[in-house]
């Protein structure tokens, strides 16, 4: 997601543009409560929720599987 705003932004394109970062700087938060110190020490400058995710999210055992749901 972009949170970048045009150069001359209507009133709605700044409401959705301010309810995005919100919604990011939420995610973030929540991000940093839940990790522990070695993956904080990764994420702790990151500027939005998708680089800390991206971060954090590097696999370290190449031989798991994706689980298959049955619904």
């Amino acid at each position: 997601m972009e949170l970048n705003l045009s150069a001359n932004p209507t009133e709605v394109q700044r409401n959705a543009h301010r309810e995005a970062k919100k919604k990011d700087c939420k995610a973030l938060f929540y991000i940093h409560q839940c990790v522990d110190n070695k993956v904080f020490e990764k994420i702790g400058d990151v500027e939005s929720s998708k680089e800390a995710w991206d971060h954090q999210c590097v696999p370290t055992n190449h031989n798991l599987k994706p689980l298959n749901y049955a619904y």
